[in-house]
């Protein structure tokens, strides 16, 4: 999920370059947030991929965290 996501944001915020680090990019103008709302709500796959991988993560880190208070106290 982390890799998913952090992997989404660098390639646009990298300029859209086709090996993430090399090759020519294109840049964006204006603020970052503003650009990366716009890629958020770019269409509905790219939505729901995000705010899915977003309800996981805070699923995963409830478990972990939960497991670890549950461990303790007994």
């Amino acid at each position: 999920m982390l890799v998913y996501t952090v992997g989404y944001f660098g390639w646009h915020l990298s300029g859209h370059r086709p090996l993430l680090v090399a090759g020519p990019g294109t840049h964006h103008h204006g603020s970052t947030a503003s650009y990366l709302l716009a890629h958020v709500f770019a269409g509905p796959v790219e939505f729901l991929s995000l705010v899915s991988g977003a309800a996981l993560l805070a699923v995963f880190l409830y478990l972990l965290f939960s497991e670890d208070a549950d461990d303790s106290s007994g």
